[in-house]
Parts: structure tokens; sequence; C-alpha cells
């Protein structure tokens, strides 16, 4: 009985660990819109956003994804330059879908409804300056008591996916040199 009761603690601490996925998003998102509005310097702005999202995405899901089997064969300090890298691709995108939102219509993030595991997708929707609406996913997964975003899906499509497209050719054509030339 004591061990099945060490392995419920153990497992309900797992559980609540990360709690409000949908609260992390709010805060996240409100961050973001916040420095967007306040830094109007381009380059000061993807430093801003690139130190958080350093500290708030799982970078080594993304990198292995994109990488594939070239991922396990890298040295720590190529794996650090590609996660620069591709966290500087990735700010700069950010910035220019964040850039999209009708800055007069926040993005609504939607109570979370999972059941509390260690990966959570919280669901948001925007208006684009269109006036479209646009359905923007959270990917999340809980790593050591905080959220870390693994993924974001615009409308459906994995934006990490579109990294795999993008890059993958490259790599497969010039190798970890050529990609991060």
């Amino acid at each position: 009985i004591y061990s099945v009761g060490v392995v419920f603690c153990l497992l309900l601490g797992q559980v609540f660990a990360c709690s409000g996925p949908d609260k992390f998003v709010k805060e996240l998102v409100g961050e973001v819109t916040k420095d967007i509005e306040r830094y109007s310097e381009e380059s000061v702005l993807v430093d801003k956003l690139g130190k958080r999202l350093e500290r708030i995405s799982d970078a080594d899901y993304a990198s292995a994804k994109i990488l594939g089997s070239h991922y396990r064969g890298l040295s720590s300090s190529e794996k650090e330059k590609f996660k620069s890298k591709l966290s500087a691709y990735v700010v700069v995108g950010y910035i220019k879908a964040l850039r999209q939102v009708d800055s007069r219509n926040k993005l609504k993030v939607y109570p979370f409804r999972g059941s509390g595991g260690q990966v959570a997708t919280v669901r948001t929707k925007y208006t684009a300056r269109s006036g479209k609406r646009v359905r923007m996913d959270f990917i999340l997964i809980c790593l050591g008591n905080k959220w870390k975003v693994q993924d974001v899906s615009i409308e459906g499509v994995r934006v990490v996916d579109g990294y795999v497209s993008q890059l993958r050719p490259v790599l497969e054509e010039s190798g970890m040199n050529g990609l991060l030339a």
C-alpha cells in the first residue's frame, strides 16, 4: 500500500506540476503585445522577444523535429548555434504575424478544457487586419514545472512543420554548415 501511495503522489505531482495553460498563454500574449506596442525599433523588439522565446520555448523539440536524424549527431555547441539561429528566425516571423493582428481586437484565449496532463493545446482566435478571424493554437508541454511552447498552429498548420519543409532541403543539399551559414 505504501508503494502505491508513493506512486500516486508522484503522479499527482506530475499532473499538478503545471497548472493553467490558458493563463500561461494569456500572460505570454499580454507581455508580447506590450513589447510590440512599446518597442518600435525592430532590432530592440527582436532582442526582447528572442530572450523571452528562449525562456518559454521547447527549442530542443523544434530543433530535433526540424533536423531529424541529423540532430543526434550534433555536438552541444552545434545544437546551441542552431537553436540560436532558429530562435532569431522564429522571432522575426512571430513579430510579422502579430503585426497582422488588429490591435483593436485582442487575441481571445479560450478556457483550457483538457485533462491536465503534461501536454496541452490552448485555443485562441484573433482578428487579422483584413477582418478575417484566425484560429491559433498553442501546443504546450510541462517541463520542470513550467509550461513551454512546443509549437503553434495557425488555421491547423503547425509552424514547426513549416520550418521542416523550408529548412530540411537546405540541410540535405548543403549540410549543417550550409544551414548555419
